[in-house]
């Protein structure tokens, strides 16, 4: 049986093969693994439905059990999106800077791959194919461990996606799978620094802080996510209620999802009533400062609940006496996320976005729009919270490096 270092080498080796395929034969790749994927539905859905009853059984959470079923929506899309990532413009070869030195070297600045990617998530099996469609895109290789609970699942789309490989002539092992649900294969593939260029942790805030602590590879990551959206006294409250109400309630599972409403106290009374009956139908659980629970009915907020990720119908409330306050709150509590702003007035939208310190600011609109597909970037990676590298969802652009190459006619220096 091969060890993991035997199935890394092959996977390395492969990596230069994909970074010198042709804009051409990347395309043809995901057509062929979209196809493959699609055929393969029905046993891909019987798979997960034996996860989810499993998940189901061992009292999974409801937002937990959201992000692993393969629903048709879901499964439809994730086909979808691999046959859109084909359609992106190559990121790869693409030339940044040229310019002649003074010695007569041409000196030339371009995008290459970054090599071999492992990621290391959780739960949701569509991230399978979004992670191999945009790898293979920008021609990386990929490592993909997932967790336990979707092995079944997950066993069937990578399959599917090897089939497509072969059928489009590209080495099966540029995705590599580690189908083994013990977790010390985790902590075993972040020590290969040889093999892998870079570990991308996807999931709960538990994980990413693991893997940061015992990884010997690069680490792009994002940490707990979750939004707080200010609504200021020159709010449009109808337009404020519609955008929190999309922003909590749409998929309250996911990272990009309200958890804290902060109001501006001139317009607290008359706000906070309205948004208490727009999420009624919900049955949202809704928290409140002293002040928000003298005009509404909610229970009594904390600072654990502010510094909470919800992933759930919960929602908390903050009065502020301004934008100023507001800021010094949300940066408090802020998981560099996603944060936003419903507001008229200009100096306002200014300073809160030029003093709010996340990934994306959202200005008169949800929080849910931070998402790598609906940023047009085809699908995402992740959204990385921290400053290096990559901010903000991690798409085929984000999956390159670059080289510098010097183009010469015998100049030595002197």
């Amino acid at each position: 049986m091969d060890s993991l270092v035997d199935k890394l080498k092959r996977t390395k080796a492969t990596a230069i093969t994909l970074g010198n395929l042709s804009d051409g034969e990347k395309r043809r790749a995901l057509e062929a693994i979209a196809d493959a994927v699609a055929k393969d539905k029905q046993a891909a859905q019987e798979a997960n439905r034996r996860d989810v009853d499993a998940a189901r059984a061992a009292s999974r959470s409801a937002a937990y059990l959201n992000r692993l079923t393969l629903t048709d929506k879901v499964f439809d899309l994730m086909v979808e999106q691999i046959r859109h990532v084909a359609t992106l413009p190559d990121p790869v070869g693409v030339i940044l800077e040229r310019r002649m030195l003074p010695n007569g070297i041409e000196l030339e600045k371009r995008t290459v791959p970054i090599g071999v990617i492992g990621i290391i998530y959780e739960s949701r099996p569509n991230v399978t194919t979004d992670v191999v469609a945009l790898s293979l895109r920008s021609g990386n290789a990929v490592v993909l461990r997932g967790s336990s609970s979707a092995l079944n699942s997950n066993r069937v789309l990578v399959a599917s996606i090897h089939r497509g490989l072969e059928q489009a002539g590209v080495p099966k092992e540029a995705v590599l799978f580690l189908d083994a649900a013990d977790r010390e294969v985790v902590n075993d593939i972040v020590q290969q620094d040889a093999y892998v260029d870079v570990i991308i942790p996807r999931g709960g805030y538990e994980l990413v802080k693991k893997v940061q602590a015992v990884s010997r590879i690069p680490v792009l990551y994002h940490a707990a996510g979750g939004a707080r959206i200010y609504v200021d006294e020159s709010a449009d409250l109808k337009q404020a209620t519609t955008i929190c109400v999309n922003a909590k309630t749409t998929r309250p599972a996911v990272c990009n999802s309200l958890d804290t409403v902060v109001v501006h106290e001139a317009v607290a009374a008359t706000f906070l009533p309205k948004l208490v009956a727009a999420l009624s139908p919900f049955q949202v659980t809704v928290y409140g400062d002293e002040r928000a629970r003298q005009i509404i009915s909610a229970e009594k907020a904390t600072d654990e609940l502010y510094a909470t990720e919800f992933m759930g119908l919960s929602l908390s409330v903050k009065v502020v006496s301004g934008v100023e306050e507001a800021v010094a709150f949300i940066g408090r509590f802020t998981k560099r996320h996603s944060e936003g702003i419903v507001a008229k007035d200009r100096a306002t939208i200014n300073y809160f976005v030029g003093n709010i310190d996340a990934a994306a600011v959202f200005v008169n609109c949800s929080t849910r729009f931070h998402d790598g597909g609906e940023f047009g970037l085809g699908a995402e990676m992740g959204i990385a919270t921290g400053k290096l590298h990559a901010r903000g969802p991690v798409g085929l652009k984000e999956l390159t490096t670059y080289q510098w190459v010097a183009y010469g006619d015998g100049q030595i220096r002197t």
